[in-house]
């Protein structure tokens, strides 16, 4: 992946990842964050501001 594909490309990535992951595994916690993903970090990445920079960073630290 390229680094300067900007900050919506990498939105973009993680969703198509997190959704091949959840239809690859049956583990739950991976559906979890995949809804936590689009349901959070798509809709609140288009207004950064602090709070939703921090609700983007709790969904990013359940992922790692």
């Amino acid at each position: 992946m390229h680094i300067d594909i900007g900050f919506e490309a990498y939105i973009r990535e993680i969703s198509i990842i997190l959704n091949n992951l959840s239809l690859s595994y049956t583990w739950n916690e991976i559906n979890f964050c995949r809804d936590d993903w689009e349901i959070l970090v798509k809709n609140t990445s288009k207004q950064l501001n602090e709070d939703n920079a921090r609700k983007i960073k709790s969904v990013i630290d359940r992922l790692k």
